[in-house]
């Protein structure tokens, strides 16, 4: 499962979706096949955070599938926004605990 999270902008003179009417237009527009299977949207002052949880074979479906998402919704309604980023975030700590450990740094000959 990969949590892709895209990020829209408001545009200016625009009227914004809460973010529940937003996750439901998403649903709406959702298909079977697109493997959504949990969404949340974080509202700030400038846009909105839709962080869409996908059952996908690999890193880039779960980010095409987001975008089609995204334009799906766009076509049923959605306006007022402008999409400028949709992609799996690193979350450093989890990346880190992933890594194996550093090899101690060479230290010079004495």
């Amino acid at each position: 499962m990969y949590a892709v999270t895209v990020r829209l902008i408001y545009l200016v003179a625009a009227t914004h979706l809460p973010g529940d009417k937003l996750q439901r237009l998403i649903w709406m527009v959702a298909e079977p096949g697109d493997g959504l299977e949990h969404l949340y949207a974080q509202a700030s002052d400038r846009g909105v955070d839709v962080v869409m949880f996908l059952v996908a074979p690999g890193l880039l479906s779960a980010e095409r599938v987001a975008a089609q998402l995204i334009a799906r919704a766009e076509r049923a309604g959605l306006t007022g926004y402008w999409p400028v980023s949709c992609q799996v975030e690193l979350i450093v700590p989890l990346a880190e605990a992933a890594l194996p450990p550093s090899p101690p740094p060479d230290t010079p000959d004495s």
